[in-house]
């Protein structure tokens, strides 16, 4: 049976096994149809619930007014009784509050008021708001207490509206105070007389048992809600709905109800949705609100019918199982394997076998489709494996030149070690060679070459001329990449007899900044054989490898300068060293201490040590102690050596590291102390010669001035005798026979202004 479906839906296209499913599914038009007609059925259902919660609305409304009715017009009846308005007239005209005044009005209010049921509580005040009677009835079970007679009330809101209502010439107003569990409503009605107003009469409404049943009258089958609210948001309604209803209030339309205006109108409240009916009460600062949840519905009762056809809705599965089984059979399976054919190709899996290829409609289609993709994508990433194999190896060689350039520091060993990880690293290349511009600019030499062909051209001084008809001499002319891509064809390509088999080259210029210093050129044995990405990896060698040069040619550089400099300071330091102790005339300046034995010294030792210019240990001598020098080096000049003799069982090698180190300090401290005497020295003979200048300055007469001279001269240089001879002579072809003039003047110092020193006693300038 499932190869009999298989074979016959094979042979159908998809779009008539969409007809057959079309036509097995018309139960859907139906199922659409019903949901559009109890649709309409709930519109119809929230139209009749607005006529309902309407109907609910005006009859509570009727309710409210008869009862506010029924107060203002027993108040009315309470002021104009001929009886009670004598006593009013009595108390409020005349202030009289005599016993049986007040007696006989508080029996009026009971029997008129508040035993009837209609208030709570009755105050008579006069114009300035002083309560002068207050009665009240039972409240919940319990006596509320009196007013105190004399309390002063002209802050209330009772007072306020009573004023307005005198100033408008109206008998009664109704006032509203809602409080969380107290709500009040108070009537005041105005007692006067031919002269105005005399005084008010103050009734608190009974809520609880007069105005809240009218309110929550018996509901129909359909609960609903009922609440009274003023503009300026008391709300009076029963205790277990006054939270709410205070929501309700801030988005029911009560303004809309308060200028006069009745309707229905849906809203939320929270995450409920609601229909209420809004009305004003007459004559009242109230509008009613009567509500209900909109999900209430008559169309509940339509649902549970529904619910009663256990046949249709076993029908409809047996519908829904003769159409999972077509589906599957026919569109399903084979388009699960063809899902799980391309998850295989997503994870990498290129032979799952695909059994929808025979079919002729529209799934053997996809199927054939998805073969042939997946041959495609096969061969893309292949390919796609290919090229990320040879850039990575083009990465790894440009890497390894990085490395190399950035730690060698010998250009010809940079130079040979890149040209072979080039010809190793990429397949196509079997020569690479460097070029590097003479200081002249006008050959490009041959500097490292790969291969035995490299070892004959460096042999021979393999160079190019800058400019010449060749790859070389185009790109160190030029400054650009020059390629040859066919050496056959090619006008640049200059033939070499020890690279017969070259049929492409490519030579790149080695740039520091803007300046040519060279070329990389590589060759290969195939034609075409560089393209674009290669050439940009060559290039980014040939940049680095430049760098690399450059660096290398400095960093030589600044060694030969610090040999030259280290050279210079050596030779300065000796013939400074060398000056002073001339001017010290001693040829060796020594000092010794000793501890017991005295120290011998070991003229070989000290030989050795000054001529090598390293420390040396010594062999032990006689005495059980280990001899050894240190050299006094300075600026790696060797000036003198300090020589120890150690105890052999205290000697060790962190004693000899001390003494290096201290003698390395006292080569410091002697070249310190060398270069204070200098300057000591040089201080006292600009002194000295400023002194004579100054005396010299001083004398206006020749022999004066060459007295002072000699004086001064012999005493600065310590010399016994000190003279001066001015001769005038006839000069050279001269023929006068003047005679020539002479001046002699002489000095001798005393003894004890001459020094005792040996370098001075025959001391004699002229």
């Amino acid at each position: 049976m499932r190869n009999l479906v298989q074979r016959i839906s094979s042979q159908i296209p998809l779009w008539g096994r969409l007809a057959i499913v079309i036509f097995i599914a018309i139960t859907i038009p139906t199922v659409i149809a019903f949901v559009l007609i109890e649709r309409e059925l709930r519109v119809t259902d929230l139209d009749n619930l607005r006529s309902y919660i309407t109907f609910q609305g005006l009859e509570r409304r009727d309710d409210v007014n008869a009862f506010f009715n029924a107060t203002t017009l027993a108040m009315s009846d309470f002021a104009n009784d001929s009886s009670n308005r004598n006593f009013l007239i009595r108390l409020m005209g005349f202030n009289s509050s005599t016993q049986s005044v007040l007696d006989g009005l508080v029996q009026a209010i009971d029997s008129n008021l508040t035993e009837t049921g209609l208030f709570t509580q009755v105050e008579l005040m006069d114009m300035d708001g002083i309560v002068l009677l207050s009665n009240t009835n039972f409240v919940r079970g319990q006596r509320v207490p009196v007013v105190p007679l004399g309390t002063d009330k002209s802050g209330d809101l009772a007072y306020q509206t009573a004023q307005n209502a005198s100033l408008t010439n109206r008998e009664s107003s109704l006032i509203a105070i809602s409080v969380a569990d107290n709500p009040q409503v108070q009537i005041v009605y105005m007692i006067s007389n031919v002269e105005g107003a005399l005084g008010y009469i103050v009734g608190t409404i009974n809520v609880q048992t007069g105005l809240l049943p009218r309110m929550f009258a018996e509901a129909g089958f359909i609960e609903s809600n009922s609440y009274l609210a003023t503009s300026d948001g008391a709300v009076i309604t029963q205790a277990d709905y006054f939270q709410q209803a205070l929501q309700s209030a801030q988005v029911s339309p009560i303004l809309d109800a308060l200028v006069q205006d009745s309707g229905t109108q849906v809203y939320r409240i929270g995450d409920a949705s609601y229909v209420a009916h809004y009305t004003p009460i007459e004559n009242t600062p109230f509008a009613l609100i009567t509500e209900t949840p909109l999900q209430v519905s008559f169309a509940q009762n339509l649902q549970n019918v529904i619910l009663q056809f256990p046949l249709i809705i076993f029908a409809l599965f047996v519908l829904w199982l003769i159409l999972t089984i077509l589906t599957n059979l026919s569109l399903a399976q084979p388009l699960q394997e063809l899902a799980q054919v391309t998850q295989a190709v997503s994870e990498g899996n290129y032979e799952m076998p695909i059994s929808s290829l025979q079919r002729n409609d529209d799934i053997g289609i996809l199927a054939r489709t998805i073969a042939n993709t997946r041959e495609q994508i096969q061969t893309l990433l292949s390919d796609l494996q290919t090229r990320i194999q040879v850039r990575v190896r083009d990465l790894q060689a440009t890497q390894e030149v990085s490395r190399f350039a950035a730690t060698q520091r010998e250009p010809q060993a940079l130079m040979d070690k890149v040209v072979d990880l080039i010809s190793h690293s990429f397949p196509n290349i079997y020569h690479a060679q460097i070029f590097l511009i003479d200081d002249a600019g006008i050959f490009a030499i041959l500097r490292a070459s790969t291969g035995e062909a490299g070892r004959n051209l460096l042999a021979r001084g393999h160079r190019l001329q800058v400019g010449s008809q060749s790859v070389i001499g185009r790109c160190t002319d030029e400054a650009r990449v020059v390629i040859a891509r066919d050496t056959l064809e090619s006008d640049v390509h200059r033939k070499n007899e020890f690279l017969l088999e070259t049929r492409a080259e490519l030579a790149i210029p080695l740039k520091v900044g803007d300046k040519i210093i060279g070329a990389l050129d590589v060759q290969s044995k195939f034609r075409d054989s560089f393209n674009e990405e290669q050439v940009n990896i060559l290039q980014t060698m040939a940049d680095q490898i430049a760098i690399a040069i450059e660096n290398t040619r400095l960093y030589q550089e600044s060694l030969r300068r610090l040999e030259e400099l280290t050279i210079s300071n050596r030779v300065a330091t000796r013939a400074t060293w060398v000056e002073y102790m001339n001017y010290r005339r001693e040829a060796t300046l020594s000092s010794q201490f000793s501890i017991g034995t005295p120290v011998k010294s070991n003229q070989t030792l000290r030989e050795s040590v000054l001529t090598q210019g390293i420390a040396i240990i010594g062999q032990k001598t006689d005495y059980n102690t280990i001899p050894f020098a240190v050299p006094i080096q300075l600026r790696g000049q060797t000036l003198g050596a300090v020589e120890w003799e150690f105890p052999a069982s205290d000697f060790s090698q962190e004693k000899v590291q001390l003494a290096m180190e201290l003698v390395g300090r006292l080569a410091l401290s002697l070249d310190n102390a060398r270069l204070f005497e200098e300057s000591q020295r040089a201080i006292e003979r600009e002194r000295l010669v400023n002194d004579i200048a100054a005396k010299l300055t001083t004398q206006t007469e020749i022999d004066a001035i060459l007295q002072t001279a000699v004086r001064e001269v012999g005493q600065a240089l310590r010399v016994p005798m000190v003279s001066i001879n001015l001769a005038l002579t006839k000069a050279a072809g001269e023929t006068s026979e003047i005679a020539p003039i002479r001046r002699t003047v002489t000095s001798k110092l005393p003894q004890i202004l001459l020094d005792d020193d040996d370098s001075s006693a025959n001391g004699h300038s002229e």
